[in-house]
């Protein structure tokens, strides 16, 4: 909870800033489409153990990104994607979920009418989780996440006009080890092993609004 509010707070801050520094605004709205470097390999060993389907770790994640920019070439983003899928066994079935939200902001280093490339700085939120079915197991591990906050360095390239194609990558920077949690009870599991969330890439469709 306390992650969110700051989120909140920052997206308010930011955006009071860049309306006095700039009124005539660009805002673009994007449909993403991209994906994460991350390594839970102890957890797929547990899991695969227990007798349940390993975790898929090649899941499409998909949301929005609204992205505005400033005279001062000041920039400010907010991205939000998920993805869910679904693995079996002979006798088990589970489905992973991912889930990020990214807020950051950048600087202009090349500003052109048709192209943009822009140095970012975010704060992210990670959420990994897996969820075996209840009517085919009832095994230790039924239904579990995993949150870790990181700052996120990366690049945003922009092409095109009133439509245009984005691209944003960059690397994670983890600011805690993170936490599991049995989703359950909403308690905490202090000997989950750990995730590693690395990296990101996404690809959009952005309009100017």
């Amino acid at each position: 909870m306390r992650q969110l509010v700051l989120g909140s707070v920052l997206l308010g801050t930011t955006l009071r800033l860049l309306a006095q520094s700039d009124s005539t605004i660009t805002a673009r709205i994007a449909w993403l489409g991209g994906a994460e470097a991350f390594n839970a390999g102890g957890f797929e060993a547990l899991v695969q153990e227990v007798g349940l389907p390993a975790p898929s770790a090649s899941v499409f994640r998909q949301g929005l990104g609204l992205y505005t920019r400033g005279r001062r070439r000041i920039h400010f983003g907010a991205e939000v994607l998920i993805g869910s899928a679904r693995t079996r066994t002979d006798s088990a079935s589970a489905r992973t979920y991912f889930f990020s939200m990214d807020l950051h902001l950048g600087y202009c280093l090349v500003r052109r009418k048709r192209f943009d490339l822009v140095s970012t700085l975010g704060y992210r939120i990670n959420d990994y989780a897996y969820q075996a079915d209840r009517d085919l197991y009832t095994g230790p591990f039924p239904q579990v996440s995993f949150r870790r906050p990181a700052l996120s360095p990366g690049l945003l390239v922009r092409y095109g006009g009133r439509f245009s194609a984005l691209l944003r990558t960059g690397v994670l920077v983890p600011l805690s080890d993170g936490r599991w949690l049995n989703d359950r009870n909403s308690q905490e599991i202090t000997d989950g092993p750990p995730v590693r969330f690395q990296g990101f890439a996404c690809l959009g469709l952005g309009y100017g609004l």
